[in-house]
């Protein structure tokens, strides 16, 4: 029975985020990553909001453009995608969502896309699982991002945003299934 308590204790650990250190009562938040996997990124409090930060208590708060590097840098690359165009950082000027969706998004649409085109193990995901990882990491965006979060004229057009755009996935299919199976064919990893 202590084994097994023991073993509770670990799974437990590895499954939730890290716990908030030094005074900071904000927990970090799961983000989905492309490959399957996820990260926690880390906030830290402003004017009594938990937003988006590199971690530490000098910290500047995240930008779309910070989140967006911090998501590619700390979900990382699988090997067999380190040349594909969805896993390299883009310039200023392109864009990873498609659509009239608000520029704060692009993390979200950056997994996104990654996770279209990646072909690798563990893959027990689909396209709605991709999707569905969207709208997760989308929410969290509008919850958690400095400039988003804690505006009230941008906050809900935000979250509407995000809900628009797993409606047009999922439930219209606009163009998004011709999409997932061009990034499968063109994509990384193993398989095809």
């Amino acid at each position: 029975m202590k084994d097994l308590f023991i073993i509770f204790q670990v799974v437990s650990a590895c499954s939730n985020p890290p716990a908030p250190t030094g005074g900071n009562r904000c927990s970090s938040v799961k983000w989905y990553c492309g490959d399957g996997g996820h990260i926690y990124i880390p906030r830290f409090e402003l004017d009594g909001r938990c937003l988006f930060s590199d971690g530490s208590w000098t910290s500047d708060f995240f930008t779309s453009d910070d989140l967006q590097d911090y998501v590619l840098r700390e979900c990382g690359t699988p090997p067999a995608c380190s040349a594909h165009g969805d896993w390299q950082p883009k310039g200023w000027w392109e864009r990873w969502c498609s659509g009239p969706i608000i520029d704060d998004l692009e993390a979200a649409c950056l997994s996104h896309d990654q996770c279209y085109s990646y072909r690798g193990l563990p893959w027990n995901r689909s396209k709605y699982r991709c999707d569905d990882d969207q709208h997760k990491n989308g929410l969290s965006i509008c919850n958690n991002l400095k400039g988003v979060a804690d505006s009230w004229f941008w906050k809900e057009p935000c979250i509407h945003s995000v809900h628009a755009k797993l409606w047009f996935h999922d439930d219209l299919q606009i163009g998004s299934l011709p999409f997932w199976v061009s990034a499968q064919i063109d994509g990384c990893g193993f398989g095809f």
